[in-house]
């Protein structure tokens, strides 16, 4: 079957303290759960039913087709500009030792070599607060600083062939959650709430975030 199937692999761009930036991909394997939500937002929808009630009452200008097929109440018009969020939340158990959980940088032979991007082989507890650091300290959005591979958004990279999309879903993390397993001492229980996001030359996200500046020196603080 192409595409990722037998885990979801959460990629995160960080940079560090000297400026680099680090790729850091956190696996989560066992009892996966996959919860996606799609809400429309329409440039039109529901409210669409007073622009009909006012075609109504101006039936004199309104063509005639238009009036007679549209006679029945509580319908509206529906205008759909593409606008919307497809949510992604991925649930599942980790603290597998064999499987990679940070940039690679330390050996994963070895339980105490840990770094601030890195517990690959180590305890539950490292693993937990080397995951936590690295999305608290990154910045995902628009740049594609953050990639989830699942299913068919995949280009195969973690898999023996890439799914029907070609590619990872490129996200914004909205939240994470870490918690112990009380039953197993050796995993934790990770669930990664992420948005579908669009990719923006950096040039124009460095433009939006100087105008968003702008406009913060602007509006004095309360």
């Amino acid at each position: 079957m192409p595409g990722l199937t037998d885990s979801a692999i959460l990629e995160v761009d960080v940079v560090d303290e000297t400026g680099d930036t680090r790729t850091c991909a956190f696996q989560v394997k066992e009892e996966l759960e996959d919860t996606g939500n799609v809400a429309k937002t329409y440039l039109i929808g529901s409210r669409g039913q007073y622009l009909r009630a006012a075609y109504e009452i101006a039936d004199k200008t309104v063509p005639g087709e238009l009036a007679d097929e549209n006679t029945e109440s509580r319908r509206g018009y529906f205008v759909d500009g593409g606008a919307g969020q497809y949510v992604e939340q991925i649930a599942g158990k980790a603290g597998d030792r064999d499987l990679q959980w940070g940039d690679g940088s330390t050996d994963p032979t070895d339980p105490n070599d840990i770094s601030k991007y890195d517990a690959t082989g180590c305890d539950t507890l490292a693993q937990k607060q080397i995951f936590e650091y690295v999305i608290s300290q990154s910045k995902t959005g628009s740049l594609g600083q953050a990639r989830l591979y699942w299913g068919q958004w995949s280009d195969g990279t973690y898999a023996d062939s890439a799914g029907a999309f070609g590619r990872p879903l490129t996200v914004a993390i909205i939240e994470t959650n870490v918690t112990d397993d009380p039953d197993d001492p050796n995993a934790i229980d990770v669930s990664i709430t992420a948005e579908w996001a669009a990719v923006l030359p950096e040039a124009v996200v460095d433009e939006a975030e100087s105008v968003a500046k702008d406009i913060n020196e602007i509006i004095p603080e309360r």
